[in-house]
Formats: C-alpha cells, structure tokens, sequence
C-alpha cells in the first residue's frame, strides 16, 4: 500500500483521531466471482488536509494482493488490476480455488493475502499483524496497512483495521537503521489477532493474549535524518488500536548497532483510523564519524607544517610510538625539553601507546606541544592500549590529563572518538587546556561521569564557538568545574539535563564566557554544595538568568553565581528557605543597575543587596 502525505510540524506531544471520510460505492460493478472492485477509505480532516487533493490518502500499488472469503470460509488470492497510486480498480482471481470451505453470509476481504489467514464458520476473521513492518518514504510500508471489508455484492469498500503513529526524528549526522515501539504497560501490538467482520459496520479487531509488546519499524536501507526540527525526517507505522495506559517507548538503532531510547508516561491512545503524532525529536544518536573514526589511531591530520613535540612536565615521562603517511612506527619518549619530529602539510600522524595513564596529578603530566596546525580525529584509546584499542577501556585516575595543554596549534578535535562510559577520576581534567585555535571539540556521549573527569576541559579555548552535547544525568563532584573557563568566544551552551547534582559540579562552568548570551535550563530542584558557585560569573553578555526553581538552598550553592554579569536584568529564583551557609554570598554583585527579580510568592524574607534581590529591582511574585 502506499499513502502520500505530507503533514505540517508537530508541536507538543499529542494524540490526534481525525474524522473518517468513507469513499463513495460505484453505481456498478461486475458481478463475476472472480473479479471485485475495491476502494479505500479515506483519513482526512482540518489537521490533516495539507495532501494536494485535500486529504491523506490511501492508494494501491500496482501488484497487490489481498484475500477474498467469497461467501465461504475459504481464503481465495486476488490481484489488484490497476496501477501504482489508483484509489480503487479491480481485483482478479489469481487461481481457481481448491475446495469450498463452509458457507458465509456475506463476501470478506483482508489486505493484504496471506495463505495463514481464516475464516471460521461462526464468521470469525483470524489474521496476523506484522511485527516487523518495511520503511518507506512519507508513507508505511508495504503490507503493514491491515484492512477488511465486508460486503454483499462484489464491490469492497476496505476499511483499516489499525491507527497510525507519525514520528518525526532529527539530529545532527544521525542515521537510523530501525524503530522498535514498546507500551509501557505491555500492550499487545503484533501477531495473532480476531475481527468479526460484519457489513456496513467498522471492523474491531482483538489481539491475542499470545501476539506480541512490539513492532519495528526496519530501514533496509538506512534513513539519514534531517539536522533540524523544520526539516525532521517522518517515519509512519501501523499500529492496531491501543490505548497505552502507561505511555509507550521508542528505542531507535543505528547501522552500527547504537541505540537511543526516547520514552513517555502519558496516557496515550491509537484509534481505529486515527492519527498519533509525535513532536519532533531529536535522535542522541553518536555522530556518524564516531563509529568511523573509533577503529582509526590517535592521529594528527597536518593542515600546516611545523614540528610536534612530544613533553614531560616532570620525571614522569612516557614513551609513545607515532606513524608518517603509514609508514613504520617510531617510539618517541618525552622529556622536559620535549621531544620533537617534523611533519609537512598534509601529513597523516598515527599515535598509540601502551600506557594506562600519562598524568599522575595536575603538576605531572606528558603532553603534545606544536608549531604545525592539525585536526585531531580517531580513538584516543590507541594511546592505552596500542593496537587493541577498539575494546580499551580507562583503568586509573588522571588518564589524559593535560594532553593538549596549551596546544595552540590544534585547530578541531570535533572528530575526536572518548570513551562513553567507564570514565574515571580527572580522566580528561585539562585536555585542552588554553588550546587558543580550537574551534570545535568531541563529542562527550558519557551519561554517567567520575568526579573531575572534565574539569577545565576547554579552559581559555578563546576560539571555542560551540559547546558539545552534554546528556549526562547522573553527575559527580567537580565533574563540570571551570570546564569552559575563558571561553570568551562561546554564545550559547549546552543543556544541561541532570536533575541529581554534585558537589561542585557546575561551579564556574561558565565563568568569563563574555560572548555567552544564552544560559542553559537548570531544571534540578534538590542541589548539592558549591553546585552552581561562580557558574556564570563575568558573563558579560547575558541578560537572563535560568529560572531556578530549587525551594531549599545548600551551602555556597549560588554564591558569586552572577558575579559581575553586568548586563544581566532578570532573575527568577523560587526559593523559600535561603539559610544555607553562604548560600547567595555575592550572587549577584556587579549585575545591571535596574531589572526584575520574579520570587515565590510565600517567600517574604529576602534581603536587598549583592547577597539578595538587587537595589534598584523591581520585585514580582510568581
């Protein structure tokens, strides 16, 4: 079956049954057994109407098959006559029937044929919805749309047994191989099901107590996304009507075997005909070049020449071997003047190492220091575990530690692969420390992170234009602190999802970012000490706070958070007991001279100064 559609955006997650528009009967039709006329019926209404005929059709495809109990209860396979995009035609006898089957009062069609479908002679229809259903551009695929008809004449007027969930994904360099949806509460959506079909009425279809709690929606070849919630790539299934007490979950696959889970709890339901759409969503897929560049070494592709240099900042030197162009592996050992090599623009440098870690604290660490300009792309990993990097995994503390400190000739390490889970204590604290040219970094896929993992990660990368993505939801201390310190050419920031802090997880994550306009959503409402210290301080560009919505303060958890944002003019803060030690110490020194300061509306002790609202604010109730 094929269905052109084209729907307009989709805002908010919601559940939309549209009217259903049953397609005239012809004033005649062949009275033959061996031929039948067939029409479809219809989806339509105010929501939907944006098909250039006015309507979201369903058509034939030239070739298709469906099953006919011609007044018995025997499963005869006709063939559509007619051609690819028609709304009704012909259907012809493939072969003359082998038996009789038992009487039936009336004639009964299913979309599509399937040899496992019967008929009982109490009038019961038993049939099987796919579990896998085929992708198929701005439509379902072929043979997922289940449809009866029951009639009395040769004339069927097909109607569809199940609803439809439109789902719409986009990301950035996302693919998606396959969909799978699950109910929450273990709703059956597959396999085995009965109708009793009956003329003139809709058919009402039950799913066995045996059929199956998923379907998969399978991209043979995959899907390639759209970057943007304008542009995000729709993806249809069929789905027989449910209602999904519990909400449901979609679990999306890439080619490589990622996987990203996106879920809801809202009581939501499919209705016979009808239409669910998603809001568009974003795929937290890994980036295409993630699984390509994750089986490739640690290596420097040269867009300038000069020399690399290979240091120690102390006595704890480590020995690393590199590769020119492919060429054989030469050991490098660091030393405190460095070790160096020269390459030439264009130039592909290999690294690995076997080596747990290259740092034993903040003061004692091997890095690379250049006066060539490279991009940096591959799996860092290669520097552990040598040739056997693919499977390595972190296994101490202070592992990369300042690798890169001030390398200012590393231009982009956006194709840069790190471990996504099994981080450990300071693993990346200091990686790019004051690498002033770099303008884009990694990738940080880690949803569970080690305390200081990424403290200072990017400090003084005064080239810096973009953040990466930050999905990490379980935090721990320090892991955020100063990791974008002096980044003064950063606009906008990340979201920030965990809603379980740390001590000192954000501490001044922002601070002298003074190109940022645009803070990040802060929506924890239980806070941990020192968690949001300093995070924006010296913001010189922002305007607006993030509403925060904690009620109970902790000890220095806003203290200098807005120290020195002298642009800011608008504050919401709900809080309603503020008594934590220091907990609002200079939070809003030095910000704008006039603003408003929107606070719970029971809260009536707040004090007035750079410890409180600020002087000259006017004050709101929320």
């Amino acid at each position: 079956m094929k269905k052109g559609v084209i729907l307009p955006s989709l805002i908010g997650l919601l559940a939309m049954s549209c009217s259903v528009q049953e397609l005239d009967t012809p004033s005649a039709a062949p009275s033959e057994d061996d031929v039948f006329y067939a029409s479809l019926e219809s989806t339509s209404g105010p929501d939907t109407k944006v098909y250039i005929d006015e309507d979201i059709k369903i058509l034939w495809d030239e070739g298709d098959r469906i099953s006919i109990f011609n007044k018995t209860t025997l499963n005869q396979q006709f063939k559509f006559a007619g051609e690819t995009g028609d709304n009704s035609g012909f259907f012809s006898r493939v072969s003359a029937p082998s038996g009789t089957g038992s009487p039936l009062g009336y004639v009964c069609a299913v979309y599509p044929y399937q040899s496992s479908t019967s008929m009982s002679s109490s009038g019961v229809l038993s049939l099987t919805l796919p579990a896998v259903q085929p992708y198929r551009e701005d439509t379902f695929g072929l043979g997922a749309n289940t449809m009866v008809s029951a009639t009395e004449t040769n004339t069927l007027n097909f109607k569809n047994v199940g609803g439809y969930l439109a789902l719409k994904f986009y990301g950035d360099d996302v693919t998606i191989a396959s969909i799978k949806l699950e109910g929450n509460n273990g709703e059956r959506l597959s396999g085995k099901a009965t109708v009793r079909p009956s003329v003139g009425a809709d058919p009402n279809i039950t799913m066995s107590s045996t059929a199956g709690t998923s379907i998969t929606l399978n991209c043979e070849n995959p899907v390639d996304v759209g970057t943007t919630k304008e542009d995000a790539t729709i993806f249809w299934m069929v789905v027989p009507p449910t209602n999904f007490t519990k909400g449901f979950k979609l679990t999306v696959t890439d080619p490589d075997g990622n996987v990203y889970v996106k879920e809801t709890s809202a009581n939501l339901s499919i209705a016979r005909n009808g239409v669910l759409r998603i809001a568009a969503i974003e795929a937290q897929l890994p980036k295409a070049h993630q699984s390509e560049y994750a089986g490739q070494y640690l290596t420097f592709e040269i867009v300038e020449g000069g020399t690399i240099t290979w240091k120690s900042s102390s006595d704890f030197a480590k020995t690393i071997e590199y590769s020119i162009n492919g060429r054989s592996w030469n050991r490098l050992t660091a030393t405190m003047n460095g070790a160096s090599f020269n390459v030439s623009t264009g130039d592909v440098v290999r690294f690995r190492g076997n080596n747990n870690r290259y740092a034993t604290g903040t003061f004692s660490y091997n890095n690379f220091v250049t006066t060539c300009k490279f991009n940096l792309i591959g799996n860092i990993m290669s520097l552990v575990a040598g040739d056997n990097f693919a499977s390595a995994s972190l296994s101490t503390t202070y592992v990369f530690e300042s690798l890169f400190y001030q390398c200012s000739g590393l231009l982009s390490a956006e194709k840069l692969v790190l471990p996504a889970s099994g981080l450990t204590n300071y693993c990346f604290d200091g990686l790019f420390y004051k690498c002033t040219s770099l303008k884009k970094g990694p990738d940080l896929p880690a949803k569970t992170l080690a305390d200081y993992c990424y403290r200072n990660m990017f400090f003084g990368c005064s080239s810096l234009e973009s953040a990466p993505k930050l999905p990490a939801t379980n935090l721990a201390n320090n892991c955020y602190a100063v990791m974008f310190g002096d980044c003064t050419s950063l606009k906008t920031a990340p979201a920030l999802p965990a809603t379980t802090l740390a001590n000192h997880c954000y501490s001044s994550m922002f601070q002298n970012c003074s190109a940022l306009y645009s803070a990040p959503q802060l929506p924890a409402t239980t806070l941990a000490n020192n968690c949001y210290t300093m995070m924006f301080s010296n913001c010189t560009a922002l305007t607006t706070a993030p509403v925060l919505p904690a009620t109970t303060l902790t000890a220095r958890c806003y203290a200098m958070m807005f120290d020195g944002c002298k642009n800011l003019s608008s504050i919401t803060c709900l809080a309603t007991n503020i008594s934590a030690t220091n907990c609002i110490q200079n939070w809003v020194n030095n910000v704008k001279s006039s603003g408003t300061f929107t606070k719970a509306s029971s809260m009536s002790s707040w004090p007035r100064g750079t410890n409180g609202i600020p002087q000259g604010w006017t004050v709101k109730n929320q």
